[in-house]
Order: structure tokens, then C-alpha cells, then sequence
């Protein structure tokens, strides 16, 4: 059974959405085929999974699919950006969903973004602390709102239960992530050797990269841009910075549209393999971004805000950045001296300052 910690709207949709997730299944054949064939032998009997990921019909399905071999699942949709909570849902309301579906106590956790992992890193630190002085987290000391958020949920917390997060760490097996951002989290708590059980990278695993990060993202990238400006690929000029798997697939997937594009890469290995793809390597933004009228970023690439402030500044009127990450997010507003227009969903305007 899928317990979902969300409040339920529209159970009108009920059967619409049904057949959704139908029509997504033809789709999803491998994971349709492993459901049948493991169904009866239920082997995920017994283990309780989080599953922390978007509020799309195709989680839908994996959800359902886990069930479907025996596991206790409960579901939080995670938020779209580090910046901005789902529609409809403040960052408390989402910060406090993930904090209740962990009341689970679970085995495994499918962690798309990194925020539960990140919960319960912090968890077990402020409890740590609590343990030998008595000293609870101080949320006005955070360096963000969203921050300070996490502080106060695990400060409340320490007073009913100062040993939840410790006993939640040493019940886990692992956790997968797969968003850059919760990959880039992860990779720095191993190298200090401060990463508190097993994680799987997804980004990483074979078919993700070979399959999913150079088609699934190329969709999402003309989706993006089309909903959101209704505007031409063809004779654009477009910078994809970096050329790792996702960003392979992006400098490819705007090449077929029509645009020029120019890759981004200080790597010599992956800049001989955007060279041999015909595409032109440069090795600073300084060289192209005053010609971008598409740029492309991760946060692997754009973490100097004060080299993303001399960057912007330098572009076209009314650029596009596609912001794979949501690196540029609110938080950054004050550091960017930029306003911010909202026009629909994911997607707004945003207007340099002077200073």
C-alpha cells in the first residue's frame, strides 16, 4: 500500500489519473516486465521504503510497482527547486512532509533530491550535540530561511525523542539520489568522511546516463523553453556549460534543433569528446556569454555567485537560462541584485540590478 503524507485534492481525478498511469505503463515496459515477473514472489515483502520524488505519473507508477513486490511504501513529493516549494505548498509544509514520512522508520529510502538524506544528516549532528551539552540547534543562526526551517523541525523534535534521527540512521540500509544537487551533497559528506549510511548515486548508473540523461532531459529542455517564452531554437546561439552526460545530451538535443551551440569545458577528455561531436569548445563563459540567447547551467558549473553576477550581467536582453538545478534560486536574489517577475509554474523574469 502507497500512504502518501500530502493532503488529498480532487479525488474527482481519481479515475482520470488511472488512466494516466495506463498509458504511461506502455511506456515503462522494463519496470512492467519486473512487476509481473516478481509479483508473486513478493521479494520486497517486509522492508518499509520513503520515496521522496516529484508528483509526476511515472513516480506514480514506480510506487505502485514497489508495492506490487511486497514493500510498505510512503510517499512525499519532493520539492521542484531548492528555492520554491510544489505549487500550492510552502517550504514548512514541505520540509514538515518529509519529517512526518519518515515516521515510518524506513529501510530504504528513494531520495530524488537529497532533503530527507540532508534531515537526517542534521539530525543526527544536533542530537550528537544535545547528548553531550544540552544544547538544542539555534534556527536564527541558519544562513537561510529554508535552513532555519530544518533547524526548528529537529529542535522540536529533540524534545519529545532526542534519539529519533540515530535510531532512523542505523535502521537504514541506504538511500538512492539523483538530483546534481543532492549527488554534490552527498559526494562532500564522503570526502569528510560525515556520510552516515550508503547511498547510491543514480546519475551515475549506466542506464541512467546512457539512457534517461540523454533523452528524458533533452524533452524536458524544449519543454521548458517552449512553455515557458514560446520561442525558436533554430539560428540561436546556445552555451550548454559542461559536457558530462546531461549536458552531452542538452548540446546534442539543441545541435538537431537548429541552434549553434557552444560547449563549455575544462576537461580536456570531455572537451575532445564535444570537439569530436562537432561542437566548439571554449574554455571561459567571457568568450560567449554576451552571444548566448540560450545558456544552459548546473550547479556544478555556476557556484562563484560573484562570477555568475559579472556572467549575467554580460548577456542579451531577455536571454533564456535553463536552470537544470535551480542554482539560481531565491536565495540568490539578494547576491544577484535582481528582481523577479513570476509567470507560471516553474518559470519567471528576472531583471538585473546596477550595482
Amino acid at each position: 500500500m502507497v500512504l502518501a503524507t500530502e493532503k488529498t485534492k480532487l479525488l474527482s481525478l481519481a479515475d482520470f489519473s488511472r488512466l494516466l498511469a495506463q498509458d504511461i505503463e506502455v511506456d515503462m515496459s522494463g519496470l512492467m516486465a519486473c512487476s509481473d515477473e516478481f509479483v508473486l514472489l513478493v521479494p520486497l515483502r517486509g522492508p518499509k521504503i520513503a520515496v521522496f520524488s516529484a508528483e509526476t505519473t511515472r513516480n506514480d507508477v514506480i510506487s505502485t510497482a514497489l508495492t506490487d513486490m511486497g514493500a510498505e511504501v510512503r510517499r512525499c513529493f519532493r520539492n521542484i527547486s531548492p528555492a520554491s516549494a510544489p505549487e500550492g505548498k510552502t517550504l514548512e509544509e514541505y520540509w514538515r512532509g518529509i519529517d512526518r514520512a519518515l515516521d515510518c522508520g524506513p529501510d530504504l529510502i528513494v531520495d530524488d533530491c537529497g532533503d530527507a538524506t540532508l534531515l537526517i544528516h542534521e539530525g543526527v549532528k544536533a542530537e550528537k550535540i544535545y547528548a553531550r551539552t544540552g544544547q538544542l540547534p539555534n534556527p536564527s543562526l541558519a544562513d537561510t530561511a529554508e535552513f532555519q526551517i530544518v533547524l526548528t523541525i529537529i529542535r522540536d523534535g529533540l524534545n519529545s525523542d532526542s534519539t529519533r534521527y540515530r535510531n532512523m540512521k542505523d535502521r537504514l540500509v541506504g538511500v538512492t539520489v539523483e538530483t546534481t544537487a543532492g549527488i554534490d551533497r552527498l559526494n562532500r559528506l564522503q570526502a569528510n568522511g560525515a556520510l552516515l549510511f550508503p547511498a547510491i548515486n543514480v546519475n551515475h548508473c549506466f542506464t541512467k546516463s546512457m539512457f534517461s540523461e540523454s533523452t528524458d532531459f533533452l524533452y524536458a529542455l524544449f519543454n521548458g523553453i517552449r512553455e515557458a517564452t514560446n520561442r525558436m531554437i533554430p539560428v540561436t546561439q546556445a552555451v550548454v556549460c559542461g559536457y558530462e552526460d546531461a549536458s552531452e545530451g542538452y548540446a546534442i538535443a539543441l545541435k538537431q534543433a537548429g541552434a549553434k551551440v557552444a560547449v563549455l569545458e575544462v576537461d580536456p577528455n570531455l572537451a575532445t569528446q564535444a570537439v569530436l561531436r562537432g561542437f566548439s569548445v571554449v574554455k571561459t563563459l567571457d568568450d560567449v556569454v554576451s552571444k548566448a540567447d540560450v545558456l544552459v547551467i548546473s550547479c556544478n558549473n555556476m557556484n562563484n555567485i560573484a562570477a555568475v553576477k559579472l556572467h549575467l550581467k554580460k548577456m542579451k536582453n531577455d536571454a533564456i537560462i535553463y536552470d537544470v538545478d535551480s542554482i539560481l534560486s531565491d536565495h540568490s536574489n539578494n547576491a544577484l541584485c535582481w528582481t523577479q517577475a513570476h509567470l507560471k509554474g516553474q518559470f519567471s523574469r528576472r531583471q538585473m540590478g546596477l550595482s
